[in-house]
């Protein structure tokens, strides 16, 4: 059984394109991070891979950004919880 996730080189780079994401929104860019991400799944619909490996790339990317968005999070509870 093949794995679907984290399968490939490219993997690092979908979750670093969550994580950019995340960033943006919490800048305030969340209209280009929602155009950013619209791009990233046509660009993955129109790729000529299984559909379980497309939609597994476009999970990995969510990851990505689930982890960057608690981050964030985690340092912005810290900062208000020991005032740095």
């Amino acid at each position: 059984m093949r794995e679907y996730l984290f399968d490939d080189s490219r993997s690092i780079l979908h979750s670093l394109l969550g994580a950019g994401l995340a960033i943006l929104v919490h800048l305030g860019f969340g209209v280009l991070a929602a155009v950013m991400f619209v791009i990233f799944l046509l660009y993955q619909l129109k790729e000529f891979e299984r559909p379980v490996a497309t939609i597994g790339d476009v999970f990995e990317a969510v990851i990505g950004y689930l982890i960057a968005d608690m981050v964030i999070h985690s340092t912005r509870l810290l900062k208000l919880l020991w005032g740095w």
